[in-house]
């Protein structure tokens, strides 16, 4: 083996995480940001994230390993040194590539955050969609005139004989037989039935 002084580098990444990664001839050590890796990510899966090259290629008694990493989270972080660790071993022993090729230990994970889109909430969600219009503060007294529910309402304008026409929508809920939207309705769709509901009211005419 080389003396201390020698040591293999490999750079590693995933998601927002850049790790560079130095492996020395030693005992085992793992340090991340000079610290212990137990301690530096504190969850034991993250260790065995970063301890899996190692494993697989027999060399946790082999090399000391000083990984100095920066940006994303802790999940990215681990897996950008794991990353540093194969590319550095290969630069060590080639023949250690094909194991770590086969368990995808050298291939950079191309999954990253995708940037927020403008007029969205995120990247793919967008607000909820509008499907009806509110009520215009000068219409309110032509639809509280006939018992509608403004607020529940969506306002329609049309042009019948060439005057036009200003109504609410209403459904079952706000039908009522005496009003003089049930008017306006027999008037527009029931033109044999006018004699019995009269002259259509002022208030609907612009």
């Amino acid at each position: 083996m080389a003396d201390n002084a020698t040591y293999y580098y490999g750079t590693g990444r995933r998601k927002n995480a850049i790790a560079r990664v130095r492996l020395y001839p030693g005992e085992g050590t793992i340090l991340v940001n000079n610290k212990p890796s137990l301690q530096y990510f504190g969850r034991r899966m993250l260790e065995m994230v970063v301890v899996e090259p190692l494993k697989l290629t027999e060399s946790q008694k082999r090399f000391n390993v000083s990984a100095m990493v920066n940006g994303g989270g802790m999940s990215g972080q681990a897996g950008a040194v794991q990353h540093g660790i194969a590319r550095a071993l290969c630069a060590a022993d080639l023949a250690m590539r094909p194991v770590l090729k086969k368990h995808g230990m050298l291939t950079r994970d191309p999954r990253m955050k995708e940037r927020k889109k403008p007029g969205l909430k995120r990247a793919r969600k967008a607000p909820q969609a509008r499907t009806r219009r509110a009520v215009q503060p000068h219409e309110r007294g032509c639809l509280s005139s006939c018992g509608a529910q403004p607020d529940r309402l969506r306002d329609v304008t049309i042009s019948a004989g060439g005057v036009a026409i200003h109504r609410p929508s209403f459904s079952r809920r706000n039908f009522q037989p005496s009003s003089c939207t049930f008017r306006w309705w027999v008037l527009q769709t029931r033109p044999r039935l006018s004699s019995l509901v009269g002259p259509p009211s002022a208030q609907w005419t612009r």
